[in-house]
């Protein structure tokens, strides 16, 4: 055995970047002669040429991460040239120059393999010929072939496969056929970056349309289909679908929008009505996916106002796709009524993935996840009828995925991703990926999903894509513990992400204007209708990218726009959606004041399983809006917030203060409360007791005040366990002074049994307590006149090192020193004197009785 896989070894030479058949061919190909050819010239390449050809092809286009080359000349290698690997999968492929290709050439390449030992255990052969082979009898081998060995996925690479395959690639075909051929094969060079006029068939549409047209040589065809027209409509349908078809195989394709448009006129004036639609429908799905709602209305009410009959297939997409339109367009249209279309489609119906994305992208961004559960069967059986390798395709498969909380489907996802689609695809779909992880708390995967969709889109030379996702990994970094301890990390990358996005646009889903900028300067036109339409926009693609950045930005300027239109209760909804991180902050950003109006505002369903920002920032708004909601929404969220803090997660530390927002809603919910949820709150607050930070404890005990003020028959154990925290944490105090002032001052006994021996003892938190809650106040004079005596002068006590006392932090903590303590309370006796004298001091936070006293008489 291990002669075997040493000999193997010896067969077995991987391509490293400099390897020969990695660098360009020594010669190329005869250029071509044929003004618009559709096949390439292969069988004028040398023989050492078509091994370059094969190994650029498993490396660049098919995207195998490492490519092998399999024995030398004379050498046995069991049918196989290159070897494509992945990981543990791979594909093998055998190279064949012949001049006649025959079904017995083909029966012998895949015996070879297939009978031997089959090295690397692929299942995948691919055959390579620069031959045509096209014969039906090589058809029907291949067919037999494949019966013959199940196992075995067998394909045939011939001249017209291997030209589909480098048609996208002008590089590739410039190194192996020259750039004469390029010219001619190839999609040419992009136009400069106009913006056509593409809903507007005046003067300059024409204008901006005859130079790509002219450019492509199709300028008389145009000329001949616009005079033939008006007589013979149905010719001159035909001629501008031809011309569009040209235009949408180049870079000129949004030019092409024009000429479809005139073909559908053209069919509607010639009484082909299903012919008219079919072309309407594909532009109004071409519409939605380049964020033009308005023109795919207006095609879908042009069609209502004529009264357009087709078949039932057609008519159904427009109305899904007109729904999606009017969904964008108006703001009383629901993701609900979209879906009433979509579920009466099929999947056989045209552009039916493509309102199923759309549909699945936004329910996405708006936090309707439901929306696509509920119709993953038929959209898996939708993604199922499409192209394996369709952008469509992995975009509705990637929603899916997104949809299942286990991710269970995204690990499948994944997993058949690699060898599924190409870069470009997987690069997004490894973005999309990293969303995922990032939403469901999994910091590091998301980070590590974002590296390698940067890697993959600098790999497609897609660099707006890999700045978009720096900046979104950048965001994930941000919300992580590391953040504190290596913040250089998080910035280092910004140049590096303006430098990709300055070095060009490209993008594996082109957007043809930038519909942020578009947003933000209508927000500040105040063109409220227009700002939401490309708010939709910007959120949705952000999505269907996987930025996360971009998302939580969409959603805070949704926020912003309904703030200024008066729907507070949607503002907040955006607002908790954005997660922002300092959320009391943004909360009092966003909304200065409390509308007039009580808010229906109740908690989302899915509230616990959201990230932890927006859990955090949910609580924010809760606890600044608690006086402006309804006490059915408020109960709701106080069984939300107590669900948060009885969890062992609320109690630990974190970067995000999830549980002191909790616990500040709890506090301003406190009034609205039930007696059970009252209940519940004073159980769990504890602040004495609870093994947590400090703002948690302080946030606790303003909790505890709140609920046990607002049900009296809980307010004696609330105020032992206060006075048991303030006297345990002199840190407390203040927070015990603020909030429990009213709450101490209607149980004078509990504080008295509590403090008055601390406040002999010269606890200057305990006589605080005392004089807040008006109890014991010959007790108070006591030791306020003890701790006089205690001045500096004569008699003072020598002072002792500060090592024999350790300081006490807080607002009114011990100094550790008698004379301090004298100096400290000095003023809050001549507070209490100077009430008994009529000036109306109050002492330390206490409350005024009615004699005008410090607490009862004594």
């Amino acid at each position: 055995m291990a002669d075997e896989e040493a000999a193997r070894d010896e067969l077995v030479r991987r391509m490293e970047g400099d390897h020969r058949l990695l660098a360009a061919p020594s010669a190329t190909a005869r250029p071509l002669t044929v003004s618009a050819p559709h096949l390439l010239n292969t069988g004028d390449l040398q023989w050492e040429s078509v091994e370059h050809l094969v190994a650029w092809l498993v490396r660049r286009v098919e995207g195998w991460e490492e490519t092998w080359l399999y024995g030398e000349r004379g050498q046995n290698q069991h049918g196989i040239d290159v070897v494509g690997v992945t990981g543990r999968n791979a594909a093998v492929f055998q190279a064949k120059r012949l001049k006649e290709f025959t079904p017995y050439d083909l029966e012998h390449a895949v015996g070879r393999y297939a009978l031997g030992k089959r090295p690397f255990g692929a299942s995948r052969l691919v055959v390579v010929t620069t031959h045509d082979a096209i014969r039906t009898e090589i058809g029907e081998k291949l067919f037999e072939l494949r019966g013959t060995y199940p196992d075995l996925q067998i394909e045939l690479w011939n001249r017209k496969r291997l030209s589909e395959l480098l048609r996208p690639h002008p590089d590739i075909v410039t190194a192996f056929f020259g750039a004469a051929t390029t010219q001619l094969f190839c999609p040419v060079p992009p136009a400069p970056a106009l913006s056509p006029a593409e809903a507007n068939e005046g003067p300059d549409a024409q204008a901006l349309l005859r130079g790509p047209v002219a450019h492509l040589g199709l300028d008389g065809d145009l000329t001949a289909a616009d005079q033939a027209r008006q007589e013979n409509p149905a010719t001159a349908a035909a001629a501008y679908g031809r011309i569009a078809e040209q235009l949408e195989q180049t870079l000129y394709r949004p030019y092409a929008r024009a000429l479809r448009a005139r073909q559908a006129a053209a069919l509607h004036a010639a009484g082909d009505s299903d012919a008219a639609v079919r072309v309407d429908v594909a532009r109004m799905a071409r519409d939605l996916v380049e964020d033009r709602a308005f023109e795919a209305r207006a095609i879908l009410l042009r069609l209502a106002e004529e009264h357009v009959e087709a078949d039932d297939a057609l008519i159904r997409t427009v109305n899904t796709l007109g729904s999606l339109a009017e969904f964008e367009f108006e703001h009383h249209v629901t993701l609900e009524d979209v879906a009433v279309h979509l579920d009466a489609q099929q999947v056989d119906d045209p552009s039916v993935l493509q309102a199923a994305t759309l549909f699945a992208e936004h329910a996405l961004a708006q936090h309707q996840t439901e929306l696509v559960t509920q119709r993953a069967q038929r959209f898996t059986a939708t993604a199922e009828t499409a192209s394996a390798s369709d952008l469509d395709t992995a975009r509705l498969r990637a929603c899916l995925a997104d949809a299942d909380p286990s991710g269970d489907a995204w690990r499948e996802l994944h997993r058949t991703a690699r060898h599924t689609y190409p870069i470009p695809v997987r690069g997004l779909l490894a973005a999309r990926r990293a969303r995922f992880l990032a939403t469901t708390g999994d910091m590091h995967g998301a980070v590590n999903g974002y590296y390698d969709a940067v890697e993959l889109a600098l790999a497609a030379r897609t660099h707006q894509d890999a700045g978009e996702w720096l900046a979104a990994q950048r965001l994930v970094l941000s919300r992580t513990p590391q953040a504190l301890d290596d913040p250089e990390k998080i910035f280092s990358a910004h140049g590096f992400e303006q430098v990709l996005r300055q070095t060009s646009h490209d993008s594996v889903l082109p957007a043809l204007h930038d519909t942020r900028a578009s947003a933000m300067f209508d927000l500040i036109r105040e063109k409220f209708h227009d700002a939401r339409q490309h708010l939709l926009q910007y959120r949705r693609r952000a999505v269907a990218m996987g930025s996360w950045g971009h998302q939580y930005e969409a959603e805070q300027l949704m926020a912003r726009l309904h703030m200024k239109v008066g729907n507070t209760a949607t503002a907040m909804t955006h607002l908790m959606n954005a997660g922002v991180a300092e959320s009391a902050k943004a909360v009092r950003t966003f909304i200065l004041d409390l509308p007039a109006q009580a808010l229906d505002w109740p908690a989302p369903e899915d509230l616990a399983s959201r990230p932890t920002w927006e859990r955090t920032c949910a609580f924010a708004i809760t606890e600044r809006m608690a006086d402006a909601l309804t006490d059915s929404s408020a109960r709701t969220w106080i069984d939300a917030a107590l669900k948060e803090v009885a969890t062992e997660a609320a109690r630990e530390t974190s970067l995000i203060a999830l549980p002191d927002a909790a616990w500040g809603a709890l506090a301003k919910l406190a009034p609205a409360a039930t007696p059970s949820q009252t209940q519940r709150t004073t159980s769990i607050a504890d602040p004495a007791a609870a093994p947590a930070r400090f703002t948690t404890m302080r946030a606790q005990a303003w909790a505890l005040a709140a609920a046990s003020e607002a049900h009296d028959t809980l307010a004696a154990a609330a105020v032992k366990r206060l006075t048991r925290a303030a006297l345990s944490n002199s840190d407390l105090i203040s927070t015990v002074v603020t909030h429990g002032e009213e709450l101490f001052s209607r149980h004078p006994q509990i504080v008295a049994k509590a403090c008055t021996a601390p406040a002999r003892e010269g606890s200057l938190d305990a006589l605080r307590l005392l004089l807040l809650a008006g109890a014991e106040p010959v007790v108070c004079r006591e030791v306020i006149s003890d701790l006089r005596q205690a001045r500096p002068g004569p008699r003072r006590r020598a002072r002792r090192p500060p090592a024999a006392r350790p300081r006490r932090a807080g607002p009114a903590g011990r100094t550790g020193a008698a004379a301090h303590r004298a100096q400290a309370l000095g003023a809050a006796a001549r507070r209490t004197s100077g009430r008994a004298h009529g000036t109306g001091r109050t002492a330390l936070g206490s409350r005024r009785n009615d004699r005008g006293r410090l607490g009862p008489a004594a």
